[in-house]
């Protein structure tokens, strides 16, 4: 099963839903529904990485509108000393 990916017609989309605190944030919205306008799964499924990436920051702008923490922290980035060979 591929999550986030619907069928209407012949046509796939990207499906998520927004949580229900956020939905004030996004104009009311309940999901995001995007057309991945394709006809063929594979194709259809590799496009949703990148559809989730981008569902994902405007659900953190939202969270961020709201005086919520955002979902995921960003990485910290590693101290130099963590990839000195010896």
């Amino acid at each position: 099963m591929c999550t986030y990916l619907a069928r209407r017609g012949a046509t796939y989309y990207f499906c998520r839903v927004i949580p229900a605190e956020l939905r004030s944030a996004i104009g009311g919205k309940s999901e995001f529904m995007l057309s991945l306008r394709t006809k063929d799964r594979e194709t259809a499924k590799r496009l949703i990485p990148d559809k989730t990436k981008a569902t994902d920051r405007l659900l953190d702008q939202a969270r961020l509108s709201l005086g919520q923490p955002a979902a995921v922290p960003p990485l910290a980035a590693p101290a130099p000393t963590e990839f000195e060979l010896e």
